[in-house]
């Protein structure tokens, strides 16, 4: 099965990557349920869970914020409505190497295993070795050049921008780093913001955004397998009102 994943993904051209996509599917969880009932296969690029805010200049980018009170209950709950639907399929856990997203991985691990913190793994690609990233310093004199949101559309939509790898050939690299961690057939990859929009972007999902369809905290690129090797992308936003819903 791995392979035919594999394949499929390389045979997707650059023009297709960087095709706009004018509706973004949404995925539902009762649906990630049913595809894996089926014996399909379900990975979740998703952003870490609430953080307090960043402080202006912190070239770490936060890499010490716990979550807030907020984000680690909405972690649970989401966990929780996976389980519900899921909880047959036990997944994997991965995140990157700062602490909220290896707290929010815990969080949603509790529900299928007692001790999290044993079966969740850090993969690199998913901090600051992502291969979307490049020198920090451009990165950060983009941003603080005027509008940010308007250089990442720029980026999504021509494939390439200062601080940044080339789309396409990044999106190739972190998808293949992606599948070559886990032969399971549900896993959960802990990010960041930019990682998940870049994600998007490059499979086409969305590739342009605003401050109402940036990636918010929970939110996640879904990627489905069918069992006759199918591969179709998605978003999944977090729900409203979630701890109240579980």
């Amino acid at each position: 099965m791995h392979h035919s994943i594999m394949d499929g993904m390389k045979r997707k051209s650059d023009q297709r990557i960087l095709q706009h996509s004018k509706n973004a599917k949404s995925i539902e969880i009762a649906e990630v349920g049913r595809l894996l009932a089926q014996g399909g296969r379900v990975f979740l690029v998703i952003r870490h869970a609430e953080r307090p805010p960043l402080e202006n200049g912190d070239a770490t980018f936060g890499e010490n914020l716990p979550l807030t009170v907020r984000g680690m209950m909405e972690a649970v709950a989401f966990g929780m409505m996976f389980k519900k639907h899921c909880g047959n399929i036990v997944p994997r856990f991965f995140h990157g190497g700062n602490v909220r997203c290896r707290r929010t991985a815990d969080l949603l691990a509790t529900e299928w295993h007692s001790n999290a913190e044993s079966v969740r793994r850090r993969l690199p690609a998913l901090g600051g070795e992502s291969p979307y990233l490049g020198d920090v310093a451009a990165r950060l004199a983009l941003a603080e050049t005027g509008d940010y949101m308007a250089a990442k559309n720029a980026y999504f939509r021509e494939g390439r921008q200062r601080g940044f790898n080339r789309l396409p050939e990044a999106t190739a690299e972190f998808e293949r780093t992606l599948f070559a961690a886990t032969d399971a057939r549900f896993a959960f990859f802990v990010t960041h913001d930019l990682n998940v929009a870049c994600y998007m972007a490059g499979r086409g999902v969305r590739t342009r955004f605003d401050e109402t369809t940036w990636p918010g905290f929970l939110d996640a690129v879904v990627v489905l397998q069918d069992t006759n090797g199918a591969t179709r992308y998605g978003e999944m936003r977090r729900p409203a009102n979630l701890v109240q819903q579980v």
